[in-house]
This record gives structure tokens, sequence and C-alpha cells, in this order.
């Protein structure tokens, strides 16, 4: 029997979808706004490694290596754990946009974590990754307004 976590969250933010899109694929300025990845490296190819450093928890950050499954651009990016045995633990994170009336875009986060020991990673580290998944997507939408509209000074 395989095991199934899923942690999802969305948020609907006043900027469109290439805006969004630009701050999310930004890699090197995560370190300004994301408070969850906090250090992010990638080529953006398909099966390309994506290199982080998360914030699970506040003392210590987590470096993780994952590899892109799904890009289309200005739509959806997955990555995936690539740890074999995949029925032993595997995850993948899918971030999607989806473009709303007015101009807005919905951003979706969506990690799914299965395999045997999923349920034992959600006991874990549960708590810590809805915070961090919720915490991302205040702060991207945050910084995806402020870029569509800057302020004067």
């Amino acid at each position: 029997m395989i095991h199934e976590t899923r942690i999802t969250r969305s948020v609907d933010i006043e900027a469109s979808a290439n805006v969004v899109w630009s701050v999310l694929t930004d890699f090197e300025r995560y370190p300004e706004w994301n408070p969850f990845n906090v250090h992010m490296e990638s080529s953006f190819q398909m099966g390309a490694a994506v290199h982080m450093r998360v914030a699970l928890f506040a003392t210590r950050l987590q470096r993780q290596t994952e590899y892109i499954t799904t890009l289309v651009p200005k739509e959806k990016i997955c990555w995936s754990l690539n740890r074999p045995p995949a029925w032993l633990i595997g995850a993948t994170r899918c971030q999607s946009l989806e473009p709303l009336e007015g101009g807005w875009t919905r951003y979706t986060t969506d990690d799914l974590n299965f395999g045997l020991l999923a349920p034992l990673v959600m006991r874990i580290y549960g708590d810590a990754m809805r915070r961090g998944f919720e915490g991302v997507c205040a702060a991207l939408k945050q910084r995806s307004e402020e870029v569509a509209n800057p302020r004067e000074e």
C-alpha cells in the first residue's frame, strides 16, 4: 500500500502571471523575500537539479537537492525528490499560476509526499512545512504586488 500526504496552499495575487512567474523563477533574489526557501540554484531545464536551503526550523537550514520534472513557463514548475527506493519515500512539489480576471493571478503550491515513510515525514516535518508554504504564499504575494505596482517615493 502506498501512503500519500499532501499540503496545498493558494493565494490570489494582484499581479499578472508574467510578473508572478518572474518573481517565482528569480532564484537569486529568494533571500530578499522568501522566508522558507532561502537559497535556490538551478539552470531551469527539464531534469536539472534544484539546489536549495530550506528553513524548516528556526535553528538550522536544511540542504536539499531535487530535480525539475515539469516546466511550463508562466504556468507551472515541479521538482521531485529523487532518492530511491520511491516506495520508501518520494516527494513532488508543484507551483502553478492561474490567470484570474482583472489581471490577478492565483498561485498554488502543492507538496505531495508518498511512500511507506510519508506519514512519518508528515509527523516530523508537517507543521513546519505548512508554516513554510503559508509563508511562501504571503511573501510571494507581497513581492509580486510590489513589483507590479511600485510605490513612488
